[in-house]
This record gives C-alpha cells, structure tokens and sequence, in this order.
C-alpha cells in the first residue's frame, strides 16, 4: 500500500485536518449533494490510511459508523479506488470478485458501490468521494460525472486548507493564546481539568487546535470577564468529549425567547454565543437563528414581547453575524456578492443567506443594508462576481429595485439572485433573477450553477 503512506499525501491530509475521524462540515454537506443527486441511501468523502478508512464527510451510514466515522481497512471498498486511482464501480458487490467477501456488506449494506478518487493536479490521491445504494444498481456515465464534479470541489477544498497557515490548518497552543489572550498554561489546565477543548494530534505528534476550539475559548474567556467562575462557565458550556451538547438547538430557542422575556440582556447574548460555540454555523443559522427570529415576531405581534424585548433579540444574533462575516475566506464555488435593495434596512436574513453561502463554499463579498443598486453592479463587475443577490423585505422597495436593476448595465455572465419577503416570482421574471425563498434554498438554487 505504497500510496496510502506516500508522505506528500499525508502531509497535505495533515495540513487540512483530514487524519484524525471526526465529522466536517465542508464535506457532510458534500456528501449530502452526492445523495441527494443521485438518489442514493448513503455517501460518503473517504480518506483511506494503511489500516483504516475516515469519513470526514459521511450521510445515511448505520451506527456506530456515522458517530464513529471510521472502519478497519477490511471494510474498505475506497482502497481499490486509492490504489488504482481510477473510477471503482460495482453494481452488485455480493458477486465481485474484489469485495464479494468484504464485512462492509452485512455490516455497512453496501451492495452498490460508486467511487470517483480525489487526485492533485501532481497524481496524489487524496481520498475518494463515493455513493453507496443498498440494491444492485448499474451506474452511468452521468452517475460518474457527478462524482468526477465533486471530487474536484473537494479536492480544492483540501488543496486550500493544506495551502492555508497554522492558524486555519490548526492551531498550535501557542496561537490559541495569542488568538484569545488566555495564557496557554491557563489553556492546558482547562484542557485538562474541564474538556472544554480537545486538541488533535498530526502525524508527527503535535497538537493542534480547531476553529471550534477558538470559539469555546473565545466564549469562557468572555464569561469570565462577566464574573463567572470557570468551573461555572465550563459547566455551562459542556465538554468537548460529551455525546452531545448540553443544550439541543431547539433548547436554545426556548432559552434565546426566555432571556428575551426576561429583559435579560446578557442572557441573550450568551444563549447566541453558546449556539454558535456548539453548533455548526449551518445548524445555527438554521435551527436557532431563523426559529428565535420567527417566535421573537410571533411574540411581538401577539403582544407578548414589547419592542425593546425583541431588539434585545435581534441585537444580539445581529452582533455574532457581524462577527462571523469579519472573516473571509476563498470560495471554492465561486464569488457572490450580497446586498440589501435601497431604501432596505432589514440585513438579518441577508446575513444569514450569506453565512450559508460562505460556509457551502462560496466567497462572498457582504456590503450590507440600504445599498445603491449601481454601485453593487459596479462592484460585482470589478471583481468578476458570478452573483449577486439582492435582498427585499418590504414589497414597496420592489418596484425601485427592478427600476434600477433595468437601468444598470449588468456583465451577462452575472447571475441575478433575489429574495427576502417583498421578493415574489413575478419580481424574480420581469428582473431576470433567480429567487431564493429562504437561506438554504439559496445555496441550493446556487450550487447547479457552480455545478
């Protein structure tokens, strides 16, 4: 298995975080795109190790394989695709000669079993990108081509993770503190003491820090200024190595609007910080930003809420968007770029939308409420744009923001995206747009164009 330890490959794998199994964002929702386009049961992105396969990326696998996101070697199919760095196809492994006695079928129930390998532009295979079905299935060209498609956007994204510094690739405990401004004696002993972060180690040993541990840091450190203990905030925030987070998304909510009830104003903004401490920024965005939003208004309109209580609300998701859409990185879809129509001050929901798009792969340039239509077409011109999607959520904005949209000179590779409330399909037909009724219906309108 000369190839599964070629030291390039491992190195590169290294950089991107990709040699320890643990769930990844980035390559679940790749995953994700694999089974929903091919109507499979199961996909996954594999890494393939001498004397074992990781699933960064994995949808639709029987436990414990989807908590675990690891099998023995034995259990591999990926390896032939590895090793022979060709397309693997088998459309009924039970008579293969390769895998016909493989464990994977009784225990994983792969029957059908596409794999496409994830190579550098140097022939290093970095990992496979597969669909597996539970019944014979003959697969075809287009099948293929899918895979073939999203190899190539998962090997970019691994390639600019490898290429990134320490800080992206990992952070050692040294960066950590200086990131935070908690000594890294102080880490090690909360480390130690409490779980609340869990380094990894690369393959020379060392140990290196996630995003998500910054963000924990980030957030004890902010809970101690405000007079916690840190044996309190620790047990607030739940350790690392913890099944599941001490609060589920939805308890958030319920916390988020009894903050808000409350007049507590500190609450709320800790009940948003310790979402997005816990949670994938998707699953935040998702499953506890838009339903507070939604019970925040319902509450209002019935009464319930006063104004100042909603704002205290809004405020605080307002101040860690912000937050998050300091930080740019480059897309691996394409460049998008994001702005409320004029005369528009609701940004949230555009904010989100943007976030969504950040996190499936896109570069996205934010420039926020109230933007003047020619100035963010001259913007999108100037740095070759693919989108550029406007957000409306009064319906009396509509008609000015087609107005202008007709007297603006839009490049014809610009594709149009508009959504928001005042955002109907008649708008989107006499503007030429794309519509979006939501955030994940933006990112998903928006992938068969970076198809």
């Amino acid at each position: 298995m000369a190839r599964l330890n070629d030291p390039r490959r491992r190195r590169a794998l290294a950089r991107a975080g990709l040699l320890e199994p643990h769930s990844d964002e980035t390559f679940d929702r790749l995953a994700e795109e694999v089974k929903e386009t091919l109507g499979v049961p199961v996909a996954t992105v594999t890494i393939v190790e001498p004397e074992r396969q990781l699933f960064p990326g994995a949808v639709g696998l029987d436990e414990p394989w989807q908590t675990a996101r690891e099998t023995p070697i034995g259990h591999s199919f990926c390896q032939h695709c590895v090793l022979s760095a060709q397309p693997f196809v088998v459309d009924d492994a039970r008579r293969h000669p390769l895998v016909k006695d493989s464990p994977a079928i009784e225990e994983l129930g792969v029957v059908a079993y596409a794999g496409v390998p994830i190579v550098s532009s140097d022939g290093v295979v970095m990992g496979t990108v597969c669909a597996i079905d539970h019944e014979p299935r003959g697969w075809t060209d287009g099948d293929i081509s899918t895979l073939r498609r999203l190899s190539a956007v998962a090997l970019q994204e691994i390639a600019q993770r490898a290429a990134r510094d320490t800080v992206s690739a990992g952070l050692n405990i040294s960066a950590l503190a200086r990131r935070t401004g908690v000594a890294a004696d102080t880490l090690r002993k909360w480390e130690l003491r409490y779980g609340v972060i869990r380094p990894y180690r690369t393959p020379g040993g060392q140990r290196r820090y996630t995003e998500q541990d910054l963000a924990r840091v980030e957030w004890l450190r902010d809970r101690l200024r405000e007079g916690y203990r840190i044996g309190e905030a620790a047990a607030l925030l739940g350790s690392r190595t913890e099944e599941q987070p001490r609060r589920s998304t939805g308890q958030f909510v319920d916390a988020i609007l009894a903050a808000a009830r409350a007049s507590d104003a500190q609450q709320t903004h800790r009940m948003v910080e310790q979402a997005f401490a816990l949670h994938p920024v998707a699953r935040a965005l998702e499953e506890v930003v838009e339903p507070a939003l939604r019970r925040v208004g319902d509450a209002w309109v019935a009464g319930e809420l006063s104004v100042a209580q909603e704002h205290l609300v809004t405020e605080a998701i307002r101040a860690r968007l912000e937050g998050l859409l300091v930080y740019a990185d480059e897309g691996v879809r394409g460049h998008a770029v994001a702005a409320c129509a004029p005369g528009e001050r609701h940004d949230i929901g555009l904010m989100c939308v943007a976030l969504m798009l950040r996190a499936d792969g896109w570069q996205v340039t934010y420039l926020g409420a109230d933007t003047p239509i020619a100035d963010a077409v001259a913007l999108a011109r100037h740095i070759g744009a693919d989108v550029l999607a406007f957000s409306v959520a009064r319906v009396e904005l509509a008609d000015a923001l087609a107005k202008g949209l007709a007297e603006a000179s839009l490049p014809r590779e610009l594709t149009l995206v508009v959504g928001g409330q005042g955002a109907d399909e008649p708008l989107a037909e006499r503007i030429g747009a794309r519509r979006a009724v939501d955030a994940r219906a933006a990112v998903h309108e928006l992938r068969s164009l970076a198809a």
